[in-house]
């Protein structure tokens, strides 16, 4: 598949351009509009990728955040998302469970829900021996909802017999920043959405459903535009047509307004749930608790993120959007300089084994395996 774009227009775009990804960029826009719209065929590219489950490779992520030698112990030390302690709880497969976790009074500090294949993580923000955990869950048997309460050291396996749920469709929310950096990879997802969604409902064969939260900063032309989950692809590319890649005076972008309205969507009761943020910026340091809230609420919903790392990302953004996946159980995606699109793109912490592929590929790969509970190889560049 195919990222279809002017090769004129990258080079002027490239030198022209005024990065949001750039810290040195003052507060006046200083860069023209990008219309998604306006992009016609002459060279055919496509955007590379590596991509990171940082929960899989756990004990590399304690090495990254911990010690004098860490990639990120400066921003774990300045901007803890308390990913330094964690709980792995496994239940039975396919059923609607809910794991919280309970602080000395046994309140509930925030709930998560296990994935397709009954795993989930708890980030507990204190440190301690042990914790207690709430596990909620509907005994199909005895027909009647159940709670039971455990201590936990690292990890919990609970052993209940309950009915297999399957889930019956795909939720798909794209979570884009539109400022004047990102028009690369606004063009590519609108030339690439119909087919990512074709391949990922040809091969779950299920219903899928799409909706596109885009948004901008502050005192932009707007915060943030919504087009609703639909199954009709063809609707959501009328959305992004000629809307504009503009604006973001400062580095940082009102990412946590975005996600919080994102938790607040109509996702499907009985679906599997993927949120797909593509950006190359966090959000304002005064409001990173704001975010790391509205992750918890995803967290709690069963919505898996992926975050796709645009140009423009520095070691801290970097640090603050694989944390925020990590505590969804989802993947980190950090787009590379392979295929020479765009701005320069910094290599990811411990990406040196990872393979490098084609962000269309790596995309459906990944809602394919969280869908169906399998692990799909990734598929090298030519």
């Amino acid at each position: 598949m195919k990222k279809i774009i002017y090769f004129i227009f990258c080079v002027f775009f490239s030198l022209t351009m005024c990065s949001c990804g750039a810290p040195q960029k003052n507060d006046s826009y200083s860069s023209d509009p990008v219309l998604l719209g306006d992009i016609k065929t002459i060279e055919e590219v496509e955007l590379t990728c590596v991509a990171h489950n940082d929960n899989i490779n756990y004990n590399a992520w304690l090495n990254a955040i911990n010690g004098n030698m860490g990639y990120f112990n400066f921003y774990e030390s300045t901007n803890s998302l308390y990913t330094n302690n964690r709980i792995k709880v496994y239940t039975p497969v396919g059923n609607n469970f809910e794991v919280s976790l309970l602080n000395g009074n046994d309140e509930i500090v925030y709930t998560t829900i296990p994935n397709v294949n009954g795993i989930c993580y708890l980030f507990p923000n204190w440190s301690s021996y042990s914790y207690n955990v709430l596990v909620k869950y509907y005994d199909s048997y005895l027909k009647e909802f159940k709670e039971e309460k455990f201590n936990v050291i690292n990890e919990l396996k609970l052993n209940i017999n309950t009915n297999k749920i399957e889930k019956e469709e795909i939720d798909l929310m794209f979570v884009v920043d539109t400022t004047a950096s990102m028009g690369d990879e606004l063009s590519y997802l609108k030339n690439e959405i119909t087919d990512v969604i074709e391949r990922v409902t040809s091969f779950n064969n299920c219903n899928v459903n799409i909706s596109i939260l885009l948004y901008k900063d502050k005192e932009e032309i707007y915060e943030t535009l919504y087009s609703d989950f639909t199954n009709d692809v063809n609707e959501q590319v009328k959305f992004l047509e000629n809307k504009i890649a503009y604006g973001g005076g400062d580095y940082e972008e009102c990412v946590d307004v975005a996600i919080e309205e994102a938790a607040s969507k109509n996702w499907s009761l009985n679906s599997t749930k993927v949120l797909i943020h593509i950006a190359d910026a966090p959000a304002h340091d005064e409001d990173i608790n704001k975010w790391y809230k509205a992750v918890l609420k995803l967290s709690g919903m069963g919505i898996q993120m992926i975050t796709v790392a645009s140009s423009g990302v520095n070691k801290k953004t970097e640090y603050l959007f694989r944390a925020m996946t990590l505590i969804t159980n989802g993947t980190y995606v950090a787009i590379t300089n392979h295929s020479n699109i765009g701005d320069e793109h910094i290599d990811s912490s411990n990406s040196s084994d990872l393979v490098v592929e084609y962000l269309d590929n790596c995309l459906v790969r990944i809602i394919n395996g969280y869908h169906s509970g399998r692990t799909y190889d990734p598929i090298p560049i030519n």
